[in-house]
């Protein structure tokens, strides 16, 4: 064979080999545009070195992408996310805290404070996994809550603060105030909402046991 011959034979050779080897070629995956809880290998490493770095988003995504898989890992990477000051991990936390839960009473106090101050009132006031603190929401200034924009979690307070008015365990609350906040969730939500029933709900029991207190 002639050394042309030879050329021609190698270098069709080569072009068949490249062509295999970009056949056999993982092919590029898009990670921005996987769903978290469908992430191939690739996409979970690069979370997981996004992660390190402190980006408190790709924990929240690890999180969700290990939940059906491995819950001691989800926990963990929702607890760096919540340690991070990221709001949607600390609300998991605080809503799925005690026992038999992912996460621990202490898990939740030890994050208390990167909450924002209705997440904590809500958690004084016995939303989360402890019960109320009677002392702690007698010192309370409910007033200061009305210039909050958040609407959902306001309506939260509101409506513990006002439910826990009038147990016995809450003599020393205002009383005032709390059916000031009842009555503001009423406007802010909608009296046909859900949270605006039971803000109305609540300020009716207030009303009822005023009315009670004056009989006697």
């Amino acid at each position: 064979m002639k050394a042309w011959q030879w050329g021609v034979g190698l270098a069709g050779m080569a072009v068949v080999a490249g062509g295999l080897v970009l056949a056999l070629r993982e092919p590029e995956i898009d990670c921005a545009a996987q769903a978290p809880e469908n992430y191939a290998a690739r996409c979970v490493a690069q979370a997981e070195q996004q992660a390190r770095a402190g980006n408190a988003d790709a924990m929240q995504r690890l999180a969700r992408h290990f939940e059906p898989r491995d819950r001691a890992a989800a926990a963990a990477w929702t607890r760096q996310a919540a340690q991070a000051g990221a709001p949607a991990a600390l609300q998991r936390i605080f809503e799925n805290c005690g026992e038999g839960q992912p996460f621990s009473l202490a898990d939740a106090e030890a994050l208390l404070p990167r909450a924002a101050e209705l997440e904590q009132a809500y958690f004084h006031l016995g939303g989360s996994c402890k019960p109320a603190d009677p002392a702690w929401a007698a010192k309370f200034q409910p007033a200061g809550l009305l210039a909050s924009r958040d609407t959902a979690v306001f309506c939260k307070v509101a409506v513990k603060y006002g439910q826990l008015s009038i147990l016995p365990a809450g003599a020393r609350l205002d009383a005032a105030a709390a059916a000031q906040l009842l009555a503001e969730c009423e406007k802010r939500a909608g009296a046909g909402s859900e949270q605006g029933r039971q803000a109305h709900t609540v300020r009716q029991m207030m009303d009822r046991q005023i009315r009670s207190v004056r009989l006697e």
